[in-house]
């Protein structure tokens, strides 16, 4: 049993994805009794956990450390704390790049036996790679990032990956051939994202919505996840439908110019931009369909389908390798093809005029977010640990 873990984060500054779900193993982990030590890099978001697990758990926060890159005395210091810790799980997220050289040495040398990497992202380095650039057109210190990630891979006993074009693209970039490879679920608390009639009618009324058919987005404004997209394809929906809304929940670089797009069509009374919200069940469930636009091959799931389906919404994602998974070719939800708005527009009209599609769709993905029920899905990895 694998009782003594060391997480480590080095997330920015405002929280997303790879947070949210660390921090749900954290606390699953905790329920069970085991002990967690969280190094905290960059930004600390799991102090929270010590209001409840106190005895179990030890976060630190560790200030003017560069994990992208080598350093003895950051190894000599990370090897000594590991041994007198006695971890016997390490586990960390990279959003694409490989991170934490120093440490995933350490613990390999400390004979840690589970050295976990999530990898949230499609894997990228800062510069292309070929005889070229090796050779002529990079410096010392690509050279030095390079064989430290293609070093650090080395180290890996478990790989955890969202789709299988992920694992495709990372063995080909860093050799990553003989390393323990696994698609896994993020774990979701489904007593938190969940169904509820009560808030669907109390929410609905909050908005004046009650006799809408709402379409809604949840995610950061970003060109990655493409909302002007759902905001252009409204536009022409309405053309066909009638009393429907739009919900934008989010914010980010995206969100004036966004806001913009929907005035110059005229949409300023039926696109409402929410911003930021803390209570994101509670809107899932005023809404009636769920769209997710990304078009960016960096997304490499969609969690926040995940969540809607989780309060049963059907949903409308793009034909993303992730995206595509969750939904199984069409069975767990809508897919049109990314960027094409008219395909969107057609998918949107197919759930606005059929009640009986839409709620199919809603049965189904209360079925589908199952699998990411977080004890579930602990339980799966734990499964896969020495």
């Amino acid at each position: 049993m694998n009782k003594n873990w060391l997480v480590l984060t080095n997330f920015p500054p405002k929280r997303g994805g790879l947070q949210t779900r660390t921090l749900q193993l954290c606390e699953e982990l905790l329920s069970r009794g085991m002990k967690i030590n969280v190094w905290n890099f960059n930004s600390d978001h799991f102090s929270v956990l010590l209001q409840r697990y106190n005895s179990q758990c030890n976060v630190l926060n560790f200030n003017n450390v560069d994990t992208r890159k080598f350093d003895f005395k950051t190894f000599r210091d990370a090897y000594k704390k590991i041994k007198d810790l006695k971890i016997d799980t390490l586990f960390f997220c990279i959003p694409g790049t490989p991170d934490f050289f120093s440490f995933i040495l350490a613990a390999k040398l400390a004979k840690v036996k589970n050295i976990v990497m999530h990898v949230g992202a499609m894997p990228t380095l800062p510069f292309s790679i070929n005889f070229d650039t090796l050779l002529w057109k990079i410096g010392r210190w690509q050279w030095r990032f390079y064989f430290t990630c293609k070093m650090s891979m080395k180290c890996i006993s478990l790989a955890l990956f969202n789709n299988p074009i992920q694992i495709e693209k990372f063995t080909k970039i860093f050799s990553f051939k003989n390393i323990r490879k696994e698609l896994w679920w993020p774990p979701i608390d489904l007593d938190y994202f969940k169904f509820d009639h009560n808030i669907r009618l109390k929410m609905r009324k909050k908005y004046n919505v009650e006799d809408k058919i709402v379409f809604g987005t949840v995610g950061t404004l970003c060109s990655q996840k493409r909302q002007d997209l759902i905001i252009r394809a409204f536009k022409k929906l309405k053309q066909r439908a009638k009393n429907i809304k739009l919900f934008i929940v989010g914010t980010g670089e995206k969100f004036e110019e966004y806001k913009n797009l929907s005035l110059t069509l005229e949409l300023n009374h039926d696109v409402i931009f929410l911003g930021e919200r803390s209570n994101i069940p509670d809107l899932l469930n005023m809404f009636d369909v769920f769209v997710f636009s990304s078009s960016d091959l960096n997304e490499t799931l969609g969690i926040a389908v995940l969540e809607a389906m989780s309060c049963g919404l059907p949903c409308i994602v793009s034909d993303l390798p992730g995206l595509k998974r969750i939904v199984e070719n069409n069975y767990y939800g809508l897919i049109f093809q990314r960027n094409d708005v008219d395909d969107l527009v057609k998918k949107m009209y197919l759930l606005y005029k059929d009640k009986n599609l839409r709620y199919k769709y809603s049965n189904r993905s209360l079925v589908r977010s199952k699998i990411c029920d977080k004890k579930n899905v602990i339980d799966h990895l734990l499964s896969l640990l020495n």
